[in-house]
């Protein structure tokens, strides 16, 4: 349940592709990210991440893990993918352009 002001509300957290952490939003789409962008989430084996625990619907963190992470943080790595793929692709069109 969300407890704060907003439709945004993390559902479910999944290591089932190499290499990502897939955040379900309830009512919305998934974002996946990089579990690099995350160390002390990459440190965890398959199966202590498998232990995941949401609070409010804007936090989550794991049994073996003190860290609490939140939708602000999510977003925040996300945006970071996002410009890293920005001016990869800026860089792809500026080498056709020869």
């Amino acid at each position: 349940m969300c407890k704060y002001q907003t439709d945004i509300c993390i559902s479910k957290i999944d290591f089932s592709h190499k290499g990502l952490m897939e955040i379900h939003f309830k009512g919305f789409n998934t974002i996946s990210l990089p579990v690099s962008l995350f160390p002390e989430i990459k440190k965890l084996s398959l199966s202590e991440r498998k232990k995941w625990m949401v609070f409010d619907g804007q936090f989550f963190s794991f049994e073996d893990l003190s860290t609490v992470y939140s939708i602000k943080d999510l977003l925040s790595a996300y945006e970071h993918v996002l410009v890293a793929k920005q001016k990869e692709v800026t860089s792809v069109i500026s080498t056709l352009q020869v």
